[in-house]
């Protein structure tokens, strides 16, 4: 008898430390590498739709669903799982767009509105949908809620193109897509947000593409997959690492499985990540992580809404989201979180901390400047300007928990200045500040 009470007794005090454990760490346990279904987009049922994330916020515009094509924008706030209407896209009703973010703005690049058929050829094996084709350039401001004609794209007019943003530089890179033509093309081209300049750079070496995906990791930018002009399956599954200060390509490991065009894709810290598309008419489920240090995949959990293409992705903190899409005669609203298998999915149970970042706007400013962060684990934080020799101009302290923080640099004169954020000692972002007068 007193042997089953100690038992009992003992078996009530593993479980009040485990309890207590438990709620003493400022982070929480979570299932690794499982997708987590979201409130559906909120402005419906959507394909080739473009989008992108600011802060703690993703953006979701135009597309189509079934031949009706559309303007409007939609932004989700990740804390609250929340859908409301946000300032729609002023180029009009497309599909096609490419759309990135980069210090604190949102950037919608080219497109096509369909005159005359639903014909998407990004599931229908190259084919070509007459229509207009744009070579515009929109940035969106998150703060007006407006958005801003920038410097037109001067490659010319295309939709289904690759653009991934550079924040170690504020520069997009975009290029490849279709130009409504019989090929596809393979140019490549940078554009550099605080002087709203566009220069041509080395092509892309997998040759003319559309479909592809792309994505920014551990400094270098990475494109793959995509219809390659292939009348057999109308899709690839080579990579290619583009490093920006070189201005060069090589090419990386291939990404298993099947081949694909229309995925989808972000990155996280080192790793990218792509999964769905489609091989001819077979639709896929599958994912893949990307290991920007050792140059190996490995595959990841299947996405939670089951097969399907053409869906919009973004990473916000350490997770990556994923929604809308079609799949054979269907087309989707779904909206899922993937959570980041920091285990490197090998089934082992590991403890998330949200990935802290932070973002500069406007830059170039001439006023004030917003710093917008996430996963600031420990607050105040600082944010440190710098002349170019290094040298400190001013630090100002990050004590606001809303996720933004505004200084004023009014009196600073013109020129370039380097930043700083840090949190508890930890270097979380760095980059160029242009001041103008």
């Amino acid at each position: 008898m007193f042997y089953y009470i100690r038992l009992q007794f003992m078996r009530k005090l593993l479980l009040l430390v485990t309890l207590f454990i438990a709620g003493s760490f400022p982070f929480t346990l979570q299932a690794q590498n499982t997708w987590v279904n979201k409130a559906p987009y909120g402005g419906g049922l959507r394909d080739e739709a473009s989008g992108f994330a600011i802060g703690s916020k993703g953006y979701i515009f135009s597309g189509n669903d079934t031949g009706t094509y559309y303007m409007d924008m939609w932004s989700w706030n990740s804390i609250s799982n929340v859908w409301a209407p946000a300032a729609a896209f002023p180029g009009g009703k497309r599909l096609g767009t490419e759309s990135v973010s980069l210090n604190g703005f949102g950037y919608a690049i080219c497109g096509e509105h369909p005159s005359n058929c639903f014909l998407t050829s990004g599931r229908m094996g190259g084919g070509v949908c007459a229509g207009t084709f744009y070579n515009d350039v929109w940035k969106y401001e998150p703060l007006s809620d407006t958005w801003v004609n920038d410097t037109a794209f001067p490659g010319g007019s295309r939709d289904f193109g690759v653009a991934v943003a550079d924040p170690d530089d504020s520069t997009i890179y975009y290029g490849t897509g279709n130009n409504n033509g019989a090929t596809f093309l393979s140019d490549w081209w940078a554009f550099y947000t605080p002087t709203h300049t566009w220069t041509q750079m080395a092509n892309f070496p997998g040759g003319p593409r559309a479909f592809a995906v792309g994505f920014f990791a551990n400094g270098k930018i990475y494109v793959g997959t995509g219809d390659d002009d292939d009348s057999i399956n109308y899709a690839s599954n080579d990579f290619w690492q583009y490093t920006p200060s070189s201005n060069t390509w090589v090419r990386v490991a291939d990404v298993p499985g099947m081949p694909l065009r229309s995925a989808s894709s972000f990155s996280i810290g080192n790793f990218g990540y792509v999964c769905l598309g489609l091989n001819n008419s077979s639709y896929s489920s599958a994912g893949w992580r990307y290991n920007t240090l050792t140059n190996n995949w490995r595959p990841i959990a299947n996405y939670g809404g089951g097969t399907m293409s053409d869906g919009v992705a973004f990473a916000i903190d350490s997770n990556g989201y994923v929604g809308t899409g079609y799949s054979g005669d269907s087309t989707y609203s779904q909206f899922w979180e993937y959570t980041f298998d920091s285990s490197a999915t090998l089934g082992v149970p590991a403890l998330i901390v949200k990935t802290p970042t932070a973002s500069l706007y406007p830059n170039p400013a001439n006023d004030k400047v917003t710093v917008n962060f996430s996963g600031i684990n420990n607050l105040p934080a600082t944010f440190t300007l710098m002349d170019i020799l290094g040298n400190t101009v001013n630090s100002y302290v990050i004590n606001n928990a809303t996720g933004q923080a505004t200084f004023n640099v009014s009196r600073l004169s013109s020129g370039i200045y380097l930043y700083q954020v840090t949190d508890s000692g930890k270097l979380l972002k760095t980059g160029k500040l242009i001041i103008t007068r």
